[in-house]
């Protein structure tokens, strides 16, 4: 009776996964990257650096998904850069940070969309979540940090098992040291850390057919 009851367990669990694939894709990130602190206050794309990644998605239905990221990110600055925006009260600096970026996002599609059930089906969609910044490699002794991630982009089938999209994600780091210049109002969370952005394109795989016909996708 235990062996039997173990055996229903293993298959209920095998079809949960099998149902799971038939919902979710995976897909490699390519673009750039940069960063708005301290040093760079204003200027949008200053000094783009290597950005890169994975990530998988599950559907829930047309109009939401989840993902979980896994983002290379790299940046940099100088005050060098910025002579109009020189602060006397502190020595010229520098910086190159390199990071690997973990995030959860939630995405909410404008149209209602199924990738990969039909050709060149298309949305536009928002996404946001909560990540955390491991730090590879920093000059400025940046620390690891929590971030909040939000951003807009588009997403388009091609075949029946392949997809592309593109995006701008956004961070606001939880931190004011990426840049190594410790602001003096750091204690403001949401007033003076730093932020980091990604523009990329990627392409994404599906293994197992769409249950396009499933009752969820309804």
């Amino acid at each position: 009776m235990k062996r039997n009851f173990i055996l229903i367990l293993f298959f209920f669990a095998i079809a949960n996964i099998l149902v799971a694939q038939q919902k979710s894709d995976v897909g490699l990130i390519i673009g750039t990257s940069s960063y708005l602190g301290d040093i760079n206050p204003k200027k949008m794309f200053y000094s783009p650096g290597l950005s890169a990644g994975a990530f998988y998605r599950y559907t829930i239905n047309k109009r939401y998904g989840l993902r979980a990221n896994a983002y290379y990110i790299n940046l940099s600055g100088s005050d060098l850069d910025f002579p109009e925006w020189m602060h006397p009260d502190r020595p010229l600096t520098n910086f190159n940070t390199t990071l690997i970026d973990l995030s959860g996002h939630f995405e909410f599609n404008f149209l209602p969309y199924l990738p990969y059930v039909k050709k060149w089906d298309f949305t536009t969609y928002v996404t946001g979540g909560f990540g955390y910044s491991y730090i590879l490699s920093s000059t400025s002794g940046a620390p690891n940090h929590f971030t909040l991630p939000f951003g807009i982009g588009l997403k388009s089938t091609l075949t029946d098992r392949i997809s592309w999209g593109a995006e701008w994600i956004i961070r606001k780091g939880f931190t004011d040291l990426v840049d190594g210049v410790d602001s003096p109002i750091q204690n403001y969370i949401f007033h003076n850390n730093d932020w980091y952005s990604t523009l990329c394109v990627n392409i994404t795989f599906k293994f197992f057919k769409f249950a396009a016909k499933c009752p969820v996708y309804n």
